[in-house]
């Protein structure tokens, strides 16, 4: 048997980088630290019936505003973003800048940011989570 050849990680990521997927936006707004987002390509449905959606930030850290506020609501907005909000992309997929600025972010108090022009938008409620997650 053949042994797989390891490859480097900057290899790794230029080849999955070049992997077409869709990219949505998270948001949520939690009790105490206001509206929070991100980019998010693993998204995918799970279920019919009941209407089940898994958006993944495995890659995010568990202290990540995003997942504060998306515990503390029960609740998160998915935007799927199409190519002409490439600008939106990286503004939501860079820590520590204010994604909330521009024409679109017009908030409805206690409600969670929606990208207007968005392909498709969906509220979505919070499942348990997983354990030993």
């Amino acid at each position: 048997m053949k042994r797989a050849r390891v490859v480097s990680a900057n290899k790794f990521w230029t080849v999955l980088a070049r992997f077409p997927s869709g990219v949505t936006l998270v948001t949520a707004r939690g009790d105490c630290g206001g509206a929070r987002g991100l980019t998010v390509s693993a998204f995918c449905s799970v279920s019919l019936d009941p209407p089940l959606v898994v958006a993944s930030v495995a890659s995010v850290a568990r202290s990540a505003r995003t997942l504060t506020a998306i515990q503390e609501a029960g609740r998160f907005e998915i935007s799927h973003l199409g190519e002409q909000h490439r600008a939106v992309v990286s503004q939501f997929a860079t820590k520590g800048t204010d994604k909330f600025n521009g024409e679109w972010t017009v908030l409805v108090r206690h409600v969670s940011p929606v990208l207007p022009d968005a392909l498709f938008a969906m509220e979505c409620h919070r499942a348990p989570d997983i354990p030993g997650r």
